[in-house]
């Protein structure tokens, strides 16, 4: 397999934003190519938040992504979980076969309300929460 081609969709999200196909895919094909399933593909969620220099992890580690195609995989859920704005990433985790090395790969997207949502403190989701709340 060769590495993963992502395709985003736009790379900022209201929060809230349910995430559909288009928005967060990842495209693994082979050497030729070609469109494959992998083995093993899961998925976990992490938020940057400010003045912190360990992303927090939001919701469960190692989700199973949507199969949309062959190939062909997306993140669900909701953008800004527990109503984060700020800077996030898509954490990947696949393996070609069960005799393979699972590769991990990130790619970075963006919760933007500057209007209404300056991170403030942690909630028990695992993210933080607006000071508005």
């Amino acid at each position: 397999m060769s590495s993963p081609t992502p395709t985003y969709g736009p790379m900022w999200f209201k929060p809230g934003h349910i995430f559909r196909r288009g928005d967060l895919p990842i495209y693994l094909t082979d050497f030729s190519n070609n469109q494959i399933d992998p083995f093993m593909i899961r998925y976990t969620l992490f938020y940057n938040q400010p003045g912190n220099p360990n992303p927090v992890q939001v919701g469960p580690a190692r989700r199973v992504p949507v199969r949309a195609a062959l190939g062909e995989y997306y993140v669900s859920g909701i953008a800004g979980d527990c109503g984060v704005a700020g800077d996030w990433f898509v954490e990947w985790y696949y393996q070609e076969n069960s005799d393979s090395e699972e590769v991990m790969d990130n790619y970075p997207f963006r919760v933007v309300d500057s209007t209404q949502f300056t991170v403030t403190s942690c909630t028990p989701c695992g993210g933080t929460k607006p000071s508005s709340w």
